[in-house]
């Protein structure tokens, strides 16, 4: 089976326009990754730090002004966030820094120098471990933050983020089987836990220039990555769902219009396609029901 893996990866790879990272870029490079004015201005000036001082102030306004709210439900934590107080998030945080991370209890491993393993199985369960790269709790330890100011939280979400960014880079093609990049989860990932994380610690020290363009970079790669690859069914609604939610907040980078153009346009056909005369879902599941009025509401 493995084998077999391999193979269709490497089949997927050659005919696929395949996936080219913005993580090795030079910053000039990846700053032109940009449509905002200013930024064009300062690169055609040989500006780079001038360049890069834009990019970074424009989301600072950014954030300030309109970023998203988490969504109000944690699905992989089976947490309410609106039925919790201050001091209830600060607790589930503080279980958080403890690696706390999943209802079911266990915890993932960890290296010597305190860094998740990403790719080790601890449950046995693949699902856990899909869940374990979504990164649900940030969001919690970023509500914390902005309520307690703590920056212990900050630096839980700083460190994870990047070691997760240098132990996962993206695959050259789709593999629905990856524990970090199965299409699914980078859509969640994005719309779940990054974007609105971006938002909760852009004021954190912590959370630092260098970081903020590292996880921009990555933040591109995953919607690059959704805009090459798609699956069918159920799961195709939730990629398009996070590409075209990307999009809209990431409207700045190049590539984004055409990319959201398509994500809205494949959710309207798939609207026609999943959903029956009588308004039930094709799967007949009742768990995909909630799931797929879920992904249409979110459009």
């Amino acid at each position: 089976m493995d084998f077999v893996r391999a193979l269709k990866t490497r089949l997927s790879t050659l005919i696929s326009p395949g996936m080219r990272s913005v993580l090795t870029l030079d910053e000039r490079k990846f700053l032109g990754q940009f449509e905002i004015g200013a930024i064009d201005s300062a690169l055609e000036r040989g500006d780079t730090r001038g360049a890069r001082a834009e990019l970074l102030g424009y989301y600072g306004i950014r954030v300030t002004k309109d970023w998203p709210d988490p969504d109000r439900y944690l699905t992989d934590l089976r947490l309410d966030l609106k039925s919790l107080e201050d001091k209830g998030i600060v607790e589930r945080a503080e279980t958080i820094l403890g690696f706390d991370l999943s209802p079911s209890g266990i915890r993932p491993a960890v290296d010597s120098q305190g860094n998740i393993e990403w790719s080790r199985n601890v449950a046995g369960k693949r699902e856990w471990l899909w869940m374990l790269n979504r990164h649900a709790w940030w969001v919690v330890l970023g509500l914390a933050y902005r309520s307690s100011g703590d920056e212990r939280y900050a630096s839980a979400f700083v460190a994870q983020l990047r070691h997760w960014i240098r132990e996962n880079p993206p695959i050259p093609a789709r593999d629905e089987r990856h524990h970090a990049w199965r299409l699914m989860e980078v859509a969640l990932r994005l719309r779940i836990s990054w974007i609105p994380s971006f938002g909760l610690f852009r004021g954190s020290a912590r959370f630092d220039d260098d970081t903020k363009l590292l996880m921009l970079r990555s933040i591109r790669d995953h919607m690059q990555f959704l805009s090459l690859f798609r699956t069918s069914g159920n799961h195709l609604l939730r990629e398009q769902n996070g590409l075209a939610t990307a999009c809209s907040v990431f409207p700045e980078i190049r590539g984004a219009a055409g990319w959201r153009e398509v994500a809205l346009s494949t959710l309207n056909d798939e609207l026609r396609s999943q959903v029956n005369d009588d308004g039930s879902h094709v799967e007949l599941s009742t768990g995909y029901q909630w799931l797929v009025i879920d992904e249409f509401e979110k459009t």
